[in-house]
C-alpha cells in the first residue's frame, strides 16, 4: 500500500503500537530481573552467614547451654535463648538497612519507575521476610543446642 503511493518510501520492518511500546520496556524488565536476581543472591548469602554464625556460637556456649540443662532449662528455654540471639543479630541489620533504603531507593527512581522511598507495604514486607529468614537459619542450631547431653558437655573440657 505504501508502495503504491510512493515507490521510493518502501519499508522492511512494519509492526503495531502495542509491540513497539512493549519493547521499549524490555531494558526496565530485564533490570528488573537482575535487581531481583542479586537480591535473592545476597539474601541466600545472609541466610547462611546467619546460620553460620549461629551454629558457631552454639559450639562455643556449648558447655554454658549444658550447665543450663544441667541445673533445669527446658528444651524450649534453649531454643528461645538461641532463636532471641538470631533474632537480635536480624533486628540491628534490619534496622541499618532501613536507614539506608531510604537515600538508595532516590539512586532506584532513575532506574525503576515508581519507587517510592517510604512505601510501608515493602518495607514491611521486607522485614517480615529478613525475621522469617533468620528464624530458619536459627532453627536447626537451636535444635542442635536443644539436644545437648548435659553430662557430655560438661565432661566436653
Amino acid at each position: 500500500m505504501l508502495a503504491a503511493i510512493h515507490p521510493a518510501l518502501t519499508s522492511t520492518h512494519m509492526s503495531t503500537l502495542g509491540a513497539a511500546v512493549e519493547l521499549q520496556g524490555v531494558p526496565a524488565r530485564y533490570a528488573a530481573f537482575v535487581f531481583g536476581g542479586l537480591g535473592v543472591l545476597a539474601l541466600l548469602m545472609a541466610t547462611v552467614g546467619l546460620y553460620a554464625v549461629v551454629a558457631y556460637m552454639v559450639s562455643l556456649r556449648c558447655r554454658e547451654i549444658g550447665i543450663r540443662m544441667a541445673l533445669g532449662a527446658r528444651r524450649r528455654d534453649v531454643v528461645c535463648m538461641v532463636l532471641g540471639h538470631s533474632l537480635r543479630l536480624t533486628v540491628y541489620g534490619t534496622l541499618t538497612g532501613l536507614l539506608l533504603a531510604a537515600p538508595l531507593t532516590f539512586a532506584m527512581r532513575a532506574v525503576i519507575v515508581g519507587v517510592h522511598w517510604a512505601d510501608p507495604r515493602a518495607m514491611c514486607g521486607t522485614v517480615a521476610l529478613f525475621v522469617a529468614t533468620a528464624v530458619a537459619a536459627a532453627g536447626l542450631p537451636a535444635r542442635r543446642a536443644a539436644s545437648v547431653d548435659p553430662v557430655r558437655a560438661i565432661r566436653y573440657e
